[in-house]
């Protein structure tokens, strides 16, 4: 059974039971919210705002659900550009968590298929924010997230119109940079993959800590409550089968250009 932390109907029979069971905590802690919010809200000087009196039993929820997501398989989402021959290496390899070397690897290709030149992949390398964990962090591993996001959407659109994802663009960013910031954006087209992903697999196999919140804000909507439904990020960092690769889509398909806005199915996208 596949999870959609953003569908409720995707939920598995433990999962609704735990929820269900614990619907007052849950109902309480959100409407104690509203009224905390309100009352904040009409405050003529500030002054800290008073505790949620259900706050630490909808915490112990998360944690529950958390604990159950461990041995659960979820849908998660990679956004990204990629040529065809990329994508047909993918389909047929599997996921090669990001590192420096992948990138040489991806680098080379894209210049012996004369699509950019020796001296554009040299300086792409060069420019790798890969080369210095310490000022741009470990971006190490494979990234996904749980959201449906459309491809405008501020959280992806950069993955999806340059070329090599962050890896590569994330420091090309001067005043003389533009023709090289062109040849990542005219390199490929955007791709959006979707992965079934067993939880256990990811983060280290710390994936199911985060879930927990999404999930029961998730089932709070279905309360009744107009809250903004939350994503995780989840990433791989060990090499994964290509079975694991469900389906791709491509810029300029119908069903790319709906993504996150009528599919999939029953997702419903925050107003």
């Amino acid at each position: 059974m596949i999870i959609d932390i953003w569908d409720t109907q995707s939920y598995d029979e433990p999962l609704l039971e735990l929820l269900h069971e614990n619907q007052k905590v849950i109902y309480g802690y959100f409407e104690e919210e509203k009224k905390i919010d309100d009352e904040s809200s009409r405050k003529k000087t500030w002054s800290p705002p008073r505790s949620n009196p259900f706050v630490h039993g909808y915490h112990d929820i998360q944690e529950k659900i958390s604990a159950l997501m461990q041995d659960r398989t979820i849908r998660v989402f990679h956004y990204t550009r990629m040529t065809d021959a990329e994508v047909d290496r993918f389909m047929g390899d599997g996921i090669i968590p990001t590192s420096l070397e992948f990138l040489e690897v991806r680098i080379n290709r894209v210049v012996q298929e004369e699509l950019i030149t020796a001296e554009q992949g040299k300086e792409i390398f060069k420019r790798s924010p890969l080369h210095s964990p310490a000022l741009y962090g470990v971006r190490k591993g494979f990234w996904t997230t749980t959201g449906a996001f459309h491809p405008t959407d501020p959280g992806v659109n950069l993955l999806l119109e340059h070329w090599g994802g962050e890896s590569a663009y994330w420091c090309i960013t001067g005043e003389n940079d533009d023709e090289l910031t062109d040849t990542l954006r005219n390199l490929g087209r955007g791709r959006i993959f979707e992965i079934h992903l067993p939880v256990a697999d990811a983060n280290h196999g710390n994936a199911n800590t985060s879930l927990g919140a999404p999930i029961v804000r998730e089932y709070a909507r279905t309360l009744g409550f107009d809250i903004y439904p939350e994503a995780r990020d989840i990433t791989i960092y060990e090499p994964a089968p290509p079975s694991v690769i469900i389906r791709h889509h491509n810029e300029g398909d119908e069903k790319y250009d709906h993504f996150g806005r009528g599919y999939p199915e029953r997702h419903d996208p925050p107003m």
